[in-house]
């Protein structure tokens, strides 16, 4: 059972890196870290009942993958530019036509105009 174990969170783990966007995939492969480390000192029956939910488990993760893929809006957040490396404000992505270095210095999304 330990071999079986193992397998399945190697598989959770190695599914959950394709999901496309970092909170889930971040969320997916840190709860099944701490899942199985709870699940280290069970009986055998629950072992057996916990190897059941982790299979279900793995199911949903690959859906929640195949659906990220098809439903991907291609935008990536700050943690998946820091992972790539890139820090310039010119390589990252821009709302409401102002990057989020001018939005996080301060720089007003909402300009007064001189009419009012």
């Amino acid at each position: 059972m330990a071999q079986r174990s193992i397998a399945l969170y190697r598989s959770i783990l190695r599914e959950s890196k394709g999901i496309a966007d970092y909170n889930f995939r971040s969320y997916a492969s840190r709860r099944a870290r701490l899942g199985f480390e709870e699940a280290r000192a069970v009986g055998a029956e629950d072992a057996a009942r916990l190897y059941e939910e982790g299979q279900k488990t793995l199911g949903m993760i690959r859906r929640q993958a195949l659906l990220g893929q098809w439903y991907n809006p291609g935008d990536q957040n700050v943690m998946e530019y820091l992972q790539l490396g890139i820090t310039t404000a010119d390589k990252q992505p821009k709302y409401h036509g102002v990057s989020t270095v001018e939005a996080t210095a301060g720089v007003s999304l909402f300009k007064k105009t001189s009419g009012s």
